[in-house]
């Protein structure tokens, strides 16, 4: 999972980038940005981070290290935005805001990254400085995210399995089940592909079902307790996100 001190660094990287190039009051022909200026050449930075959700722990974590890194850096102003629930639309909309309010600089996690192309671009031609967090940006929009702050997730993938082997015996044969609650989401992908390949070479009688495990928590709950059920004698139960760890 994303620290909160690794997402902190990325705020605190834009407020920095700002401070450095905001040079004095004095003199015409400021650059872009929507950072006021104080008596001795103080600078506000503006900035934002826009998530996914309010509900579940990864995003708070994520928006508490948002929140660390700007009370820790002077002259930071920090807006955060996020639905209620996952919802992609809602999320477009807030990044869109913010990204007129905050011209200093925006970060954004999302959950539904096919939905910001556009969006990112006209940030992007507009001037505004973006931080893709965790989940890469998506194809088109490099010109405009420059920064990516993430994990490794193939080797998070590859831990987990790790510290399942010991559990399991070498001659096991059965079923894992896999319950994703994004499917398609790179992250999420990546960690499966790590700890499938793990399993496989160390566990060769297994057999992996994916199935998608929804992304609410009361509908990810719901669709965990039925796949056990279905599957009394499966060898393990595996969730790559978080919402799995409240599930099972």
């Amino acid at each position: 999972m994303l620290s909160v001190r690794t997402l902190a660094i990325g705020i605190a990287l834009m407020a920095l980038a700002v401070a450095g190039c905001g040079g004095d009051d004095n003199g015409g022909g400021g650059g872009g940005g929507s950072g006021t200026s104080g008596g001795g050449g103080d600078k506000t930075a503006k900035v934002a981070f826009v998530y996914p959700t309010t509900t579940t722990n990864f995003a708070q974590e994520m928006a508490l290290g948002a929140k660390a890194a700007a009370d820790d850096t002077p002259g930071v102003s920090l807006t955060e935005a996020a639905p209620a629930n996952v919802d992609g639309p809602k999320q477009v909309q807030l990044f869109q805001a913010a990204a007129r309010s905050s011209q200093d600089g925006v970060a954004m996690m999302t959950l539904t990254p096919e939905l910001f192309i556009r969006p990112l671009q006209q940030a992007g031609q507009d001037g505004v400085p973006l931080v893709a967090v965790d989940v890469p940006p998506p194809a088109g929009t490099q010109d405009a995210v420059k920064l990516l702050i993430g994990n490794s997730n193939v080797e998070i993938g590859n831990d987990l399995a790790k510290a399942l082997l010991p559990k399991i015996p070498k001659d096991a044969k059965g079923d894992v089940m896999i319950g994703t609650d994004t499917p398609g989401l790179p992250v999420l992908e990546q960690r499966n592909q790590g700890f499938i390949d793990v399993m496989k070479k160390e566990r060769p009688g297994l057999k992996f079902i994916v199935f998608d495990a929804k992304q609410s928590p009361t509908d990810n709950f719901n669709t965990w307790s039925a796949q056990v059920k279905a599957h009394p004698d499966a060898i393990a139960y595996v969730g790559p996100g978080s919402k799995a760890a409240v599930s099972l």
